[in-house]
């Protein structure tokens, strides 16, 4: 069986937001998005927080940007494939700050 596959493109929507939208080739149990903040690019110490999303056929994560801090997104889609779990990730996207 062929795995899933999905595009995926970030647009900057104005200067103080950023637009996700994720294209699944097959079904999606669940998604969410990940988000942090820090004042510099090293966002190991950052607390990273998740949002749930309605599964679509065309996910579209419009996340706004931080004001002084950067800021970082990424999303997670979950699959079934006969019966175990897969889930594929975006890339990171770094948000500069505004």
């Amino acid at each position: 069986k062929p795995m899933p596959k999905q595009t995926w493109k970030y647009e900057d929507v104005d200067k103080h937001s950023t637009k996700l939208t994720v294209c699944p080739d097959k079904e999606i149990k669940a998604v969410r998005y990940w988000t942090a903040e820090s004042a510099t690019r090293d966002f190991r110490k950052s607390k990273w927080v998740s949002k749930d999303i309605t599964p679509k056929d065309e996910c579209v994560i419009e996340v706004a940007t931080a004001g002084p801090m950067y800021k970082v997104v990424l999303a997670d889609f979950d699959y079934e494939i006969d019966g175990l779990p897969y889930t594929l990730t975006t890339q990171v996207k770094i948000l500069e700050p505004k």
